[in-house]
């Protein structure tokens, strides 16, 4: 009776440890390591759905439209560089950069009261995910946004009557989703938030959704 007993408790053991599951990569020098291979272009990889205020951009007491870009890059001091002034700002909603750390912008004009989904592809080595609103002040700490590419990794955990162990797989970039709210004069950087996802992966039986 003890022998199946204990089969059973060893079996479930190795069942439950021969599963993968999503880890994101957080140690600083793999992060370094990131290559066009990590992160290749991805169409569609990048979902954002705006949801503009009724008074947006409101100026001298009437709303008015915006223009909204979004800038990818592989740098954060040329990120800093830009948001250290509106002059940085402003560049960027005219796509004059022509810095080779800007790897891709996307720009497309906002008006008061919209709701609209925007899918964006994801550009190689984009590594980071900008969001500038070209309210009329165009404050920095106001009017721009920035986001971290998630990295992860799918790490398979073994499991042997001797000892615990795991192999990871090459790091890559999920799905992502932003809600961006866009309030009167400013990024509501409260309520805008940023989720990353998959539709599937292998899993103890088969494909399964993760979420994050």
């Amino acid at each position: 009776m003890w022998k199946r007993l204990l089969a059973g408790v060893l079996c479930c053991l190795l069942l439950s440890g021969c599963i993968t599951r999503p880890v994101e990569v957080t140690n600083t020098v793999k992060l370094t390591q990131v290559t066009a291979g990590n992160l290749p272009a991805q169409a569609g990889a990048i979902t954002v759905e705006i949801d503009a205020h009724e008074d947006l951009n409101w100026f001298e007491n009437t709303s008015n439209g915006l223009t909204l870009a979004f800038m990818q890059a592989n740098s954060r001091q040329v990120i800093s560089q830009l948001a250290k002034s509106p002059l940085g700002l402003q560049q960027i909603l005219e796509g004059t950069i022509t810095d080779p750390s800007i790897v891709q912008t996307d720009t497309f004009l906002i008006q008061p009261g919209t709701q609209l989904t925007v899918p964006v592809a994801r550009a190689e080595m984009g590594k980071y995910f900008v969001i500038v609103a070209g309210y009329f002040s165009l404050n920095p700490t106001k009017s721009m946004l920035v986001f971290d590419t998630s990295l992860y990794l799918d790490r398979t955990y073994h499991l042997d009557p001797f000892a615990l162990f795991h192999t990871d797989t090459p790091m890559y970039a999920p799905n992502e989703l932003i809600h961006l709210s866009l309030d009167q004069t400013e990024i509501n950087k409260e309520e805008t938030v940023s989720s990353v996802f998959w539709l599937e992966g292998k899993g103890l039986f088969g494909n399964l959704f993760y979420g994050i």
